[in-house]
């Protein structure tokens, strides 16, 4: 009798000291949450300014971004004004702090008559609230001008 109360105790003991689970556990998986990146979709008017050998001329302008697929964003632009008529297609980036980059606008309306030979023509810069700065730099060459020109191009847009 000592025996079989001393087996069936030493049976109990054993299962519950036991770390290992009678059955396959289930391990939990933590996504971390998507990044929020803001929202450029809409309409924006404001100017572009081109500054060069310290003459500045500027722009109205107006984007229309149609859409935006978490950091990248695309539409159309256009400008107006004296030897403005200007109009393409837009594609950039945003971060979700809202630092602006890679922001290209490609002319395919009046494209302009110089060649980049320096520079990227990538605009970057910030969205804070409402309003996007971004800022160029590129050195061009223009048949009608003697020399090679660098300008500075700042776009101040403010969505409507």
């Amino acid at each position: 009798m000592k025996r079989l109360l001393f087996a069936a105790a030493l049976v109990v003991v054993s299962a519950c000291g036991s770390d290992s689970p009678t059955s396959p556990s289930q391990q939990s998986v933590v996504t971390p949450p998507r990044p929020v990146y803001p929202s450029l979709v809409g309409a924006w008017q404001g100017t572009e300014t081109s500054s060069a050998l310290g003459i500045s001329a500027a722009c109205n302008m107006s984007w229309i971004v149609t859409g935006q697929g978490d950091a990248n964003f695309f539409g159309t632009w256009q400008t107006s004004g004296a030897n403005c008529g200007q109009a393409g297609q837009l594609a950039g980036t945003v971060s979700t702090n809202g630092a602006i980059s890679d922001l290209n606008l490609t002319a395919t309306i009046a494209p302009s008559p110089c060649v980049r030979v320096a520079g990227t023509g990538l605009f970057s810069g910030v969205m804070s609230a409402n309003v996007v700065t971004a800022q160029a730099s590129e050195t061009i060459r223009c048949s009608q001008l003697p020399s090679d020109v660098t300008r500075s191009i700042t776009l101040s847009m403010r969505r409507q």
